[in-house]
């Protein structure tokens, strides 16, 4: 299926208008002072969810205030995901949940 989009189109994507349905891929940083009738939160393993370069405890206490600000955008549905195994430099690996999911 090809869809075409105007200009107008576009721009009205790229301003973030609900004008056009579809799924809409955004950071958590964009989603803030959002509602969203369904929200899926993906990469939910250490080292991704909170980032692995979140080392002190002020860094992990703002990666903990940026998914809180995920987990509290949905109305209606949220989805929490994670990869069971992921391909690393060395091959697969089965990576740590997210210790964030044990509070959610």
């Amino acid at each position: 299926m090809i869809v075409t989009l105007s200009q107008s189109d576009v721009d009205s994507l790229a301003a973030g208008s609900a004008r056009l349905g579809g799924i809409r891929l955004l950071t958590v940083h964009k989603s803030q002072g959002r509602e969203f009738r369904a929200v899926a939160v993906i990469g939910l393993n250490q080292g991704q969810f909170p980032d692995f370069r979140a080392t002190t405890d002020e860094e992990l206490r703002a990666e903990l205030r940026i998914f809180y600000v995920a987990v509290t955008r949905p109305s209606r549905v949220l989805l929490l995901t994670r990869a069971r195994t992921r391909n690393g430099r060395y091959g697969p690996y089965r990576p740590q949940p997210s210790e964030f999911v044990d509070w959610s």
